[in-house]
């Protein structure tokens, strides 16, 4: 009898022990790696940038092991809800319009948005100034809902499927201006390719951009959401997003 209860208290003990170090839930990440310096594709086929480095960290703070898939910027909400991609990690803002689908964790970062053209270019925010000018923004992204929003039938707004396509045909002449995140346009403009071009708006102020971004989880998924909010809350409290974005893009988007 002594040894039976032996072997259990043994054996529960060594259950207990393998839980407490279980390996980290696998989570499949969709991002869209065309979107420098946030997430993008290495020359060794690897998906790195600033936002995919906190994802590490963010999945590591909430015990979690996260997998990235490269998947296209509007497919990401249709295969979140396929389940093939169980978040989302890619510049994606939390709005209204995205939360009727989707569900959000708190914002880890914001950034806003402007108009770039060529340097010397000015633009001011009216139909009447932008009246038949050809504006270019990558599709599915609130840069377009922007331009539909405000300037539709007035400017011609130019969808891509890609930034770096709107980027290309903005240096072939074939677009006055584009719509752009403004850390993406100032990372881009210490380029070859975007030597010639700066901001050329104010910073685009309105409630289409939403809240900031945050991790995009399917409705219900309450525990992913728990573990994830945890992971958020700490890198921005423990300094890692502020290091992060110092590393990635030479100052503190967070202040």
């Amino acid at each position: 009898m002594k040894k039976s209860l032996f072997g259990l208290a043994a054996a529960s003990i060594i259950a207990l022990s393998a839980t407490a170090h279980a390996a980290p839930k696998e989570v499949r990440i969709g991002t869209e790696a065309a979107y420098a310096p946030f997430e993008f594709v290495d020359p060794s086929g690897k998906i790195v940038g600033f936002e995919v480095e906190l994802g590490d960290a963010i999945c590591a703070a909430a015990e979690l092991k996260c997998v990235w898939s490269n998947v296209p910027f509007d497919a990401l909400i249709p295969q979140l809800m396929e389940k093939k991609i169980d978040g989302i990690m890619s510049s994606m803002s939390i709005t209204e319009k995205r939360q009727k689908s989707i569900d959000f964790t708190s914002k880890y970062f914001q950034v806003p948005n402007a108009f770039v053209a060529k340097k010397g270019t000015t633009i001011e925010l009216t139909k009447e100034a932008l009246k038949g000018k050809k504006v270019g923004v990558q599709s599915g992204t609130t840069n377009a809902d922007y331009l539909k929003k405000y300037f539709d039938g007035a400017v011609e707004i130019v969808r891509y499927q890609t930034q770096e396509e709107v980027n290309m045909d903005l240096v072939n002449g074939r677009l006055d201006a584009m719509v752009v995140d403004s850390v993406i346009g100032t990372e881009w403009f210490k380029t070859e390719q975007g030597k010639n071009f700066a901001l050329a708006s104010p910073m685009l102020k309105d409630p289409v951009f939403g809240s900031g971004v945050g991790v995009g989880l399917r409705k219900g998924d309450a525990e992913l959401k728990g573990a994830f909010e945890k992971g958020v809350a700490k890198v921005l409290a423990d300094g890692t997003a502020q290091k992060l974005s110092q590393k990635w893009f030479g100052v503190d988007i967070y202040k």
